[in-house]
């Protein structure tokens, strides 16, 4: 029942099964732990700092994106206008062979 309850209080941390199977061995060698536990949660810590600065800079993408509608109904749309020609700039890209040429 306690695993169960420590596996309960890790998962909302986003801390993944593998990691929590090596704290509860941890937890089983109290004596040696303490170093490796700390390890594990910095490696935790700089994957969660890097996942929200990808998600800061996925939020100032949007935000971009979304500061070009006017709400002007009479024209096309800006932001689908944005999508449109990025997946168009990408479709270029794979058809140009090194140096710019496009491939023959």
């Amino acid at each position: 029942m306690e695993q169960l309850q420590f596996i309960r209080h890790c998962r909302p941390l986003d801390i993944p099964l593998p990691e929590i199977r090596e704290l509860l061995a941890f937890a089983a060698a109290p004596e040696a732990s303490c170093v490796h536990v700390d390890a594990l949660l910095d490696e935790h810590i700089a994957l969660v700092q890097r996942r929200h600065k990808g998600l800061r800079s996925l939020e100032k993408q949007l935000l971009t994106l979304r500061s070009r509608c006017d709400g002007d109904t009479s024209h096309a749309c800006a932001i689908l206008d944005s999508f449109m020609q990025a997946s168009t700039r990408h479709g270029e890209d794979r058809t140009k062979a090194p140096g710019g040429r496009r491939k023959q």
